[in-house]
């Protein structure tokens, strides 16, 4: 009972600094008038998309009325205009059809339920990010209730989020080792930053895979709702997919290491393997289902030339971090610039997939709805050239990866933390310090042997490569690293958090029962405790 009672009231108190970071993030973006920030993939495809499905007659199909679309493209005007002037009936919008090309066409679906719900407005988005995030992580709760340290995660998750969004607040003086600037505004609700809101159910499913101990009906249900959350998202932001890769690749090696054992070794294989088992049946069942959505509902063209989202195109951007091949080639984190290189390297070989339309200003002008563009086509070139640079300066593309990307991740960061501190954010930045702290207590004082930091330490250490794919694959910005620093953080609290517990029970037992503190391992913490259910049992 003495254990079940400090899990319970470790549980409640981690819950409520939860409460009180999600009040504090969302009174921060606020303050910073971060909420406002509206990308431009909303305001000239998602919302023309919503709100012609939503008012104005137009089929789930993901596609706009071509009038109506157009009309956001016009930068003089409020979006908030332009949404209340289009959220109820007109007949002057025609019958032309707006196509959104090579994007992620789901986001839409996110505009959709946040009108919805909410109503048409772009405070609507925002809120409905966060209803979003108090899903994820009431999910979560539901299925981790009894692991203090895993809940500790999420605290951690989300004081993360909270130095994110003091870094988008200076993003504009934070420049990247090519010197450009992230130019368009940044907000939680951008939908580059998806992976950060499903990040609750990408840690959810993954503490679900190492837990040691028999899978429960509760975590089974909470899977199946966090498996949906974050197809949702991925259908909005297709970039989650390297979430959907480390879990894939986390619960094959889990049941691999099951079977070892439960063949070879101890024989106690069974819950590896039923964990690792529901995982992959999430992620299968998701991708499978998504993939047949797509080929149901998305209109033809989308199927061909419409193209899903570009590849290739955002791979040769990554090569501008290394000034040798930015020298060499001339790129740049700019879309004209490489769509300019892939032109150049046509011409200079006659290609044959050069046509006489192709030039810069129609390409990226089909992406705004103005005539249409063969994306397949062109994401081949950019294929090729890629490789090319491979071939030629196979040194000089790898130390891209291995090193200039990596480096300005954390120049970046850096050079962000920085620049709060001289603008006077420690105050804010040491009261979510002293709110980890109160976690790790709290975290502490419930921990029990069956679920130990240790495990959970090197599971964070092993999802981190895979957070850095984003930046790493293509290019490096605020935008796409931000759960690599939300995984940094946490494995450097972690530790921290096993020596905290490790004094807890010094000081709650004494030496009898187990020893020094050297001998608090995952064996005995389990004898610790059921040592403290004899005694008040008798």
């Amino acid at each position: 009972m003495g254990s079940l009672f400090f899990r319970n009231f470790s549980a409640v108190g981690l819950l409520l600094l939860c409460f009180g970071l999600v009040w504090f993030i969302r009174h921060e973006e606020k303050r910073l008038k971060l909420d406002q920030n509206l990308a431009n993939r909303y305001r000239y495809h998602a919302i023309p998309v919503a709100l012609s499905q939503m008012y104005q007659g137009k089929s789930h199909d993901y596609t706009a009325w071509r009038n109506l679309a157009l009309r956001f493209q016009d930068a003089q005007r409020s979006i908030q205009e332009l949404i209340e002037e289009n959220s109820h009936k007109r007949d002057d919008l025609g019958k032309n059809v707006y196509y959104w090309t090579a994007d992620d066409r789901g986001l839409s679906d996110y505009v959709v339920l946040a009108f919805t719900i909410f109503g048409p407005s772009v405070e609507s988005l925002s809120r409905f990010y966060y209803l979003l995030l108090a899903i994820g992580l009431a999910l979560y709760f539901l299925g981790h209730w009894r692991d203090p340290a895993g809940l500790m995660l999420v605290v951690l998750y989300l004081a993360g989020v909270f130095v994110l969004v003091r870094f988008f607040h200076v993003r504009e003086l934070v420049s990247a080792s090519h010197g450009d600037i992230w130019k368009e505004p940044i907000g939680l609700f951008d939908s580059r930053l998806f992976d950060i809101l499903s990040f609750p159910a990408f840690l959810h499913l993954a503490l679900v895979c190492w837990k040691r101990v028999k899978l429960n009906g509760l975590e089974i249900v909470s899977s199946i709702g966090q498996g949906v959350l974050l197809l949702f998202l991925l259908h909005a932001r297709s970039s989650l997919g390297w979430q959907y890769l480390a879990l894939g690749t986390l619960a094959v090696c889990l049941a691999a290491r099951s079977v070892w054992c439960a063949y070879f070794r101890t024989g106690m294989g069974a819950p590896y393997i039923s964990r690792a088992a529901l995982v992959i049946a999430v992620l299968a069942v998701s991708v499978i289902s998504l993939r047949a959505y797509k080929q149901r509902v998305y209109p033809e063209e989308y199927l061909a030339e419409a193209g899903d989202r570009t590849f290739w195109h955002n791979a040769l951007m990554g090569f501008a971090y290394h000034p040798r091949l930015r020298e060499k080639y001339g790129f740049q984190v700019d879309d004209a610039r490489v769509v300019d290189i892939a032109l150049q390297w046509l011409k200079a070989r006659s290609d044959p997939r050069l046509r006489p339309e192709w030039n810069t200003h129609a390409i990226l002008c089909s992406l705004g709805g103005y005539g249409t563009f063969d994306w397949p086509t062109y994401e081949s070139v950019c294929r090729d050239i890629y490789q090319e640079v491979w071939r030629e300066n196979p040194g000089r593309a790898f130390t891209s990866y291995a090193f200039y990307k990596p480096y300005d991740v954390l120049r970046q960061s850096g050079k962000a933390l920085l620049l709060n501190l001289k603008r006077g954010a420690l105050a804010p930045l040491l009261a979510v310090a002293a709110v980890v702290g109160l976690g790790g207590i709290l975290a502490s004082v419930g921990a029990t042997g069956k679920i130990d930091f240790h495990s959970h330490f090197k599971g964070i250490c092993f999802l981190f490569p895979f957070a850095m794919i984003p930046s790493v694959a293509f290019y490096a910005s605020l935008t796409t690293f931000g759960c690599a620093c939300i995984l940094g953080m946490m494995a450097l609290a972690l530790p921290f958090g096993r020596c905290a517990k490790n004094i807890w029970q010094k000081l709650r037992f004494g030496k009898n029962g187990y020893g020094s503190l050297s001998d608090v391992g995952l064996t005995g913490n389990a004898k610790l405790f059921a040592a403290d259910d004899e005694r008040t049992a008798a």
